[in-house]
């Protein structure tokens, strides 16, 4: 069982309409007539398995669909599905399909897409592509099919097109472009390595001839030896009794120096017991700091603790105030609960009244009878007659109200009223007076409870004061440090945006800081040599990782800010220390560079190693040269004044630029004084200024409510009440005697009231009379004597009622009364109480513990400032023993000062006498006279250095070496030299002066060639002299003499030196193209054989496989077929032969017949197919060229070749279909012509 293809579904694609299922055997063959659209098949297969449109002979995707080549399509959509069957039996569907949106007039108006899905799974083209290749399908090459008349394409096809067709299949060609451009690159750097070598070749042509005139001048040289020889005793003379003097100079000095090192040597123990002293000083001071920050603590604690105190004290006081309030509410309580006792008796009372009134009422109607029960009628009768009596006695009506009248207004007496009415006022008075006497005593506590508050805040006011005026101590010695240091400098707007920047980024992004803000020198002497070192890195920002530098660079960019260096911590490769180099002993004083600056945080080490790395710092240029160079391994190394010495040998100094820089060391920590500053200031104006406004705000609120208090209390209500009630009782008093006046007046009045009732009787009887006329009939008919009996009857049932709704309503307020449970108020505050005694308790108990826990820490303040005062003691006195120690180093000075005096003169003259000898040297140099030398060489003296200005900085150097001031002179005289000196010599000038005469001192000069006679002369200055000028006087006439030859060219030596140098540099340029040239080789040649391999894997295999394929297909083994390169090398550069031996002849390509020239073609072809077998080949009407012999056999193959690989072919010939398994016929549909139907006929069960 193989892989194949099992079936191909097509729906609506080209000329077939609607869904068509095609099958396929191991050897499928498609007849149908021409044009029936059999090759649309083959599109079909090409389409679902991934085929571009430009090889589906169609012009745009949409004419796919059935119908839409002639403006009819049938549908929005086609599709072709294949079903493919693997050697598992799995099946596989991969389905290709296209659709638009709409058509309008026959035209596409909205775009065509195209969905490719596999096992009904909507995939990418990638993707589909990839499965594809999966099993062995490459659309770009094609191995799965042949288009008709690719046959005949391929046979007639030059060499140089089937070298191209191998390109294509063996994947060579994706290498063409690179190798263009390495070949180009190749050829283009070889010619520039010819061009180097002529010209290199041409110069070596002039250097030989500059080298013959050069030969030419040396003639003309040798004349001048003579005068040269004199010279050279001149120079020879002068040196050596320069060298006597200055050894007679070095005795002298050695014996001052003496004494010198004597003094220095109790310099240093003076100044060793002061560092000692200062040491212990420091640690007295740093304990003092110690102590002054525990006091601020301590005070901070104090601070904090009051408050507490207040608040636990005002608890307690609060509970007090509400268990007295509780208690006169218990009181009012207790009263009110009495007084509803006393109204429940009574009511009670009331009731037990009302009902002995009942029963008395009910025995006398028992007594009297039934009652009088009226008829509607005469109800209506009565009232009638009523109103007729009363109209007929109205006048009579009219003066009983008058009489009436007049006795209520004798009944009401004003004075009484007025008395009960003050009698009431007074017991209210007396009751606000009692609660007054209260609220002065609660007021009274309250006021001693403000002025003991306000006793605390003004302590605490001073307290406040107090560190302010520390502040502003502290804050005059920050400034005075400024001052000192010349702080008051402005910074640029430059050095704003970038400190603002940098705030930015630590905000945002994770980070440490500039270099120069993370660490410090260790001493300030190291301050030019870490400058120099750490260089451009000084100002780089420290970061974690790459990806925040990164970060970092794209917000600056956004911000237009300007360019900074970064320090990845994660990215850059720090060396590791040696220690090794710890070991150095000599010179002295040799420390790494990273060991001399100081750092907190670990993470700034790797930065510091980067930058540092193994650097030496000495302490001078000297030690720094002896360590950079003179060791077997160099190093780089720095010395203090920042001259440095690279291991490639280079030298720098800058001193002026370096010292601007390092003050940046400087401003670091006026920039931490200046912080400092700013920090007490913002202390002073906020923190402390705030509290102490806050504290004044409470003393000003304690005091208001003290006054108030004191006002309230004690004043205005006493005094108020006190009159008010003094009035009262002078009131009620005056009106008992007015009272007691009024009385024969009460008598006559009451005389007057018994008058007036005797003529109100009599009225009511003349009243009675006219009702007696009126209801005389109507009392005969109820059966009573007169209207009034049963007036009084109905009158007293009324008041029975009266009575009865009198019970009710008192029987009603007593429920209600009893209802009301005061007595529970009772309990409620007399719980209250009791809850809040015992929470006093508590209260207490918190306040006393806040006192006591600020009594403790106001006794350890007081003990800490005890011990800041013996502190401040102890560093006074350490104080002054320093002063001492100075005192007597400062003595030792100016003795040490006398010595220097006289040894600088000394030594001024040395330098005079060697300033002689180097310009002697020096101009030996200049001149190139040969000074014979035992020791040294005359290469060692620096001639580019001013003489002048060589013994100048040697007596500076001297002078600031011995810490001793200029005199006046050699001031002016240093700047009278120096000045002139132009910027770049005085650059050049790396050496010192002490390592030019040590090596002067050490080069030993040859006097043999120096006169006996002229050794020997005395005195020696006079002598000095007078040799000099005999020497003199000769060489001039030596010179004379060579003056009156006529000179050759003397430039020959210079244009050697040129032409030597043009000479080396092609040298070098010929040798830099040719390594050039060789790596652009390289490089071509490793794509040379990428593309060579891919070519010769492919080639190789189909010109083994061809021969046998073509031996098959012509059913021959005589017959052959050679596949050869025209280039062995590389191939595809040229074209590929293709020949083959048919049966009995041998021909090239060319000459074959069609039928030949087909088989050869197939026989490539099928070749071409087993390099990268497909499981399923689809050939499309490969027989059209062939004759029936070669049909047969070219069907004979296909039939063995099906049994491995599945064959679908489109033939019109029946000797070659009459072979296959099965037959798919394609034949146009009935009165349609683009529509046309498949049939299919299995063919394996006929026998063949």
């Amino acid at each position: 069982i193989m892989n194949y293809l099992e079936s191909i579904e097509v729906e609506n694609f080209k000329s077939y309409r609607g869904k068509i299922l095609i099958p396929f055997k191991k050897f499928t063959a498609i007849i149908g007539p021409n044009g029936s659209g059999k090759s649309n098949l083959m599109d079909a297969i090409s389409f679902v398995l991934g085929e571009k449109t430009s090889s589906l002979r169609v012009k745009k995707l949409s004419d796919l669909i059935h119908g839409a080549p002639i403006g009819k399509p049938i549908s929005n959509r086609a599709r072709v599905t294949a079903t493919y069957c693997t050697e598992s039996g799995e099946k596989m569907e991969f389905s290709r399909s296209i659709k638009f949106s709409c058509f309008v007039n026959t035209r596409i108006i909205k775009g065509t897409s195209a969905e490719n899905r596999i096992n009904d799974k909507v995939v990418t083209h990638a993707e589909y592509n990839k499965e594809m290749e999966k099993i062995n399908i490459f659309i770009k090459v094609k191995n799965f099919l042949v288009f008709q008349g690719q046959v005949e394409s391929i046979a007639m096809k030059n060499p140089k097109e089937r070298t191209q067709l191998f390109e294509e299949i063996s994947g060579s060609g994706e290498f063409k472009e690179d190798y263009e451009k390495a070949k180009s690159e190749m050829t283009k750097a070889e010619q520039e390595t010819q061009y180097s070598f002529h010209r290199k070749k041409g110069i070596a042509a002039e250097r030989k001839e500059a080298k013959q005139e050069k030969d030419e001048a040396d003639k003309y040289r040798k004349l001048r030896d003579d005068f040269s020889n004199l010279r050279l005793q001149l120079m020879l003379f002068k040196l050596f009794y320069s060298e006597r003097e200055i050894e007679a100079i070095t005795d002298e000095t050695e014996g001052k120096n003496k004494d010198i090192r004597h003094h220095l040597r109790k310099r240093e123990k003076y100044e060793e017991e002061i560092k000692k002293k200062k040491q212990e000083q420091g640690k007295f001071m740093r304990e003092l700091s110690a102590l002054e920050k525990k006091i601020q603590e301590k005070e901070t604690e104090l601070n904090r603790k009051r408050p507490m105190y207040i608040k636990a004290k005002e608890n307690t006081n609060f509970v007090m105030k509400k268990i007295e309030s509780a208690k006169k509410s218990l009181r009012t309580a207790e009263n009110r609960h009495e007084s509803h006792m006393h109204v429940i008796q009574d009511l009670q009372k009331q009731l037990e009244e009302i009902e002995e009134k009942r029963r008395e009422f009910d025995g006398q109607s028992q007594n009297e009878g039934r009652d009088l029960e009226l008829e509607e009628s005469q109800i209506t009768e009565y009232n009638r007659l009523k109103e007729e009596a009363a109209k007929r006695s109205t006048a009579l009506n009219t003066e009983i109200e008058k009489l009436q009248r007049e006795q209520q207004t004798d009944q009401e007496n004003e004075l009484w009223s007025q008395q009960k009415q003050k009698k009431k006022e007074l017991e209210e008075s007396s009751s606000r007076v009692e609660k007054l006497r209260d609220y002065i005593e609660t007021s009274r506590n309250t006021l001693q409870e403000h002025k003991k508050l306000k006793v605390e805040l003004e302590q605490q006011v001073q307290s406040s004061f107090e560190r302010i005026r520390e502040i502003n101590i502290e804050l005059e010695e920050v400034m005075k440090k400024q001052g000192d240091a010349k702080v008051d400098r402005t910074e640029s707007s430059r050095q704003k945006r970038r400190l603002e920047l940098l705030e930015t980024l630590r905000r945002l992004f994770p980070g440490y800081g500039r270099v120069l803000d993370q660490c410090e020198p260790v001493h300030n002497r190291y301050k030019i040599a870490i400058t120099k070192v750490l260089g451009k890195y000084m100002y780089a920002i420290v970061c974690d990782t790459e990806k925040t530098a990164r970060d970092c660079i794209q917000y600056m960019k956004e911000q237009c800010a300007e360019p900074e260096t970064f320090l990845p911590l994660d990215y850059i490769d720090a060396k590791p220390i040696n220690d090794q180099l710890r070991e150095i002993k000599e010179p002295r004083g040799v420390k790494l560079v990273i060991d001399v600056i100081k750092y907190e945080l670990p993470a700034i080490k790797r930065a510091l190693q980067f930058t540092c790395g193994n650097s030496l710092v000495c302490e001078n240029a000297d030690d720094a040269r002896k360590v950079a160079f003179g060791q077997v391994q160099r190093h780089k190394a720095v010395a203090l004044d920042g001259t440095l010495f690279q291991k490639s040998g280079v030298i720098s100094g800058g001193a002026t630029d370096l010292k601007r820089k390092a003050q940046r060391w400087d401003e670091k920590v006026l920039d931490h004084l200046q912080s400092r500053k700013e920090k007490l200031t913002e202390e002073l104006k906020q923190g402390w200024w705030a509290q102490i406004g806050g504290l004044q705000n409470r003393i000003k609120y304690s005091q208001s409510d003290l006054d108030n208090t004191e006002n309230r209390s004690l004043k205005e209500h006493t005094e108020v009440s006190k009159v008010k009630c003094v009035h009262l009782s002078n009131k009620i008093e005056e009106l008992d005697h007015l009272l007691q006046d009024f009385e024969p007046r009460f008598m006559e009045v009451e005389e007057r009231m018994r008058s007036r009732e005797g003529e109100i009787n009599n009225y009511r009887a003349s009243m009675n009379e006219v009702e007696d006329q009126v209801f005389r009939n109507f009392c005969v008919l109820i059966g009573v004597p007169n209207i009034r009996v049963y007036e009084e009857r109905e009158l007293r049932r009324q008041q029975e009622t009266l009575k009865k709704r009198s019970k009710s309503r008192v029987t009603n307020q007593l429920e209600y009364e009893n209802s009301l449970d005061t007595h529970q108020n009772v309990v409620k505050w007399q719980e209250m109480i009791r809850n809040d005694e015992a929470n006093i308790d508590l209260h207490k108990r918190e306040e006393k513990k806040a006192m006591k826990m600020i009594q403790e820490t106001e006794d350890e303040l007081q003990e800490v400032k005890t011990r800041k005062i013996q502190k401040r003691r102890d560093c006074d006195e350490k104080t002054s023993e320093i002063e001492d120690v100075r005192k007597d180093l400062g003595k030792l000075n100016k003795e040490m000062t006398h010595f220097q005096k006289v040894i600088t003169a000394q030594e001024l003259k040395m330098e005079q006498k060697r300033e002689q000898k180097h310009s002697l040297l020096q101009q030996c140099k200049m001149e190139d006279i040969p000074l014979p030398l035992k020791k040294g060489a005359i290469e060692d003296i620096d001639e580019s250095v001013n003489i002048k200005f060589i013994f100048v900085l040697s007596v500076c150097h001297r002078q600031e070496r011995s810490n001793f001031p200029f005199k006046r002179w050699q001031l002016n005289s240093c700047f009278n030299f120096v000045e002139g000196i132009s910027e770049q010599s005085s650059h050049g000038l790396s050496q010192s002066t002490t390592a030019i005469y040590e090596k002067e001192a050490a080069m030993e000069i040859d006097y043999r060639k120096l006169p006996h006679d002229l050794k020997v002369l005395k005195p020696v200055w006079k002598c000095f002299v007078y040799g000099g000028e005999r020497l003199q006087s000769r060489m001039n006439e030596v010179s004379s003499t060579i003056q009156r030859f006529s000179a050759p060219n003397m430039k020959a030596l210079s244009h050697l030196d040129e032409v030597k140098k043009q000479y080396h540099e092609s040298k070098d340029q010929f040798d830099s193209f040719r390594k050039r040239a060789r790596k652009l080789r390289q490089d071509f040649e490793m794509v040379k054989k990428k593309r060579v391999e891919h070519f010769n894997q492919c080639f190789d295999y189909v010109a083994t496989k061809i021969d046998d394929i073509y031996k098959d297909l012509s059913r021959n083994n005589s017959a052959q077929a050679f596949l050869g390169p025209e280039n062995t090398e590389e191939p595809y550069l040229e074209g590929t032969t293709y020949n083959c031996v048919a049966p009995n002849r041998f021909r090239p390509m060319d000459n074959l017949s069609g039928g030949e020239k087909t088989v050869a073609a197939l026989a490539l072809i099928f070749a071409i197919h087993d390099y990268q077998p497909s499981p399923f080949f689809v050939l499309d009407e490969i027989d059209a060229a062939l004759d029936n012999t070669n049909i047969g056999k070219v069907a004979e193959y296909i039939k063995q070749m099906s049994n491995r690989v599945q064959c679908i072919v489109i033939s019109l010939k029946e000797e070659f279909y009459n072979r296959v398994d099965a037959l798919v016929g394609i034949y146009p549909q009935v009165n349609h012509m683009i529509a046309f139907k498949v049939i299919s006929l299995d063919l394996s069960c006929y026998p063949e």
